[in-house]
Formats: C-alpha cells, structure tokens, sequence
C-alpha cells in the first residue's frame, strides 16, 4: 500500500487550516444583517424566510406585502397556540400597497387628518398590535399602562436556527473585536 503523505506533512497541514485568517468585524456583521428572519404575507399570512434588511417587500409568490413576523408573548393570549406557542402576526401598514406590477406604493394621509386618526380609521394600528389580543381589550378606555403592557408583549418573532446562528455570530464578534483591540494596545 502506497502512502501519499507522512505524518509530519498532515500535521503541518492541519496547522496552516487551523491558521486561517480570522474573519473581519465587516464580515460578521455582514453575516448578522443576512441572517433569515421570518416574514409573513398580509392576507393569507405565508411564510416566507429573508434577510433581516429586506424590510418591508412584495413576496413573488404570493404577489402580496410581506412583514416581519412578531410573536404576542401575552401568557393570556387567546391565540396561542395549543402547545403553548406565541400567536404569529403582522403589523401591518395600512398606507402600502403592492400593485399589480409588484411594486409597493404609498398612500397619503389627507390634508387636515392626523397619521393618527387617519391610520386607526383604515383598522391599523400605530404599534404593532396582536389582534388576537385586541379581542380582549377595551382600547378606548384602556389606560396607558394597560396599552403599553401589551405593545411590551408584541416582540419580533426569531426563527430558532437564526437565534442559535446570532449568538454565534456575536461571540466571534466578540473574540475579533478584542483581538483587534489586542493589536490596536500592541500586545
């Protein structure tokens, strides 16, 4: 049997993959801003994954407005589901609208209305707002710290493997940022 490298040859060639250069503070955060969230479409509420930075967009296969997901953590919540899971939701924006080209387009608020009173006429809402919850709630004469209690529990929903993926990312972060700085202090 012919052998094609000696012991000290893969050694040295696992030192120099072991070497490799570390990676730029540009390149993680790159990483960061590309890590799949979950969106859903405004009315038949698809999933869809994409980058975190994509913001608001008109999903292709749907043709609808796509939002970032949120997840009411409302322990109360009558969407939960029965597992216990968080209701999913949009908050939505009652001023866009995809056209039939798939391009989004804006409506105005009219002269002489507040956004305000104008956006809540539409049936949005200024912050997002589970609407399974909003069932339960009396909203013209909730106090503020009942109206802030609940926009507390609407958080944007993170997909399981991108919150694994973002604490990774943010201890090589970490690790790179105080190397440079190591560099930087010269030792």
């Amino acid at each position: 049997m012919r052998r094609f490298a000696s012991p000290l040859g893969l050694l040295l060639l696992i030192g120099i993959i072991g070497c490799a250069e570390p990676r730029t503070l540009e390149e993680i955060e790159a990483d960061q801003r590309n890590l799949p969230v979950l969106y859903l479409t405004e009315e038949t509420l698809t999933e869809v994954q994409a980058p975190a930075d994509a913001g608001l967009f008109v999903d292709e296969a749907t043709g609808e407005l796509a939002y970032r997901a949120y997840e009411c953590q409302n322990p109360e919540c009558p969407g939960r589901g029965a597992d216990g899971s968080p209701h999913l939701f949009i908050h939505r924006d009652v001023l866009a609208s995809a056209d039939a080209k798939g391009e989004i387009t804006w409506s105005q608020v009219p002269e002489g209305e507040t956004p305000q009173d104008y956006i809540r006429s539409l049936g949005g809402y200024l912050a997002p707002t589970c609407p399974k919850c909003v069932e339960l709630r009396d909203l013209e004469n909730e106090t503020d710290e009942h109206r802030q209690q609940y926009q507390a529990w609407a958080q944007l929903h993170e997909l399981e493997e991108t919150a694994t993926r973002r604490a990774e990312l943010e201890a090589e972060y970490k690790e790179a940022f105080e190397a440079r700085e190591r560099v930087r202090q010269g030792g």
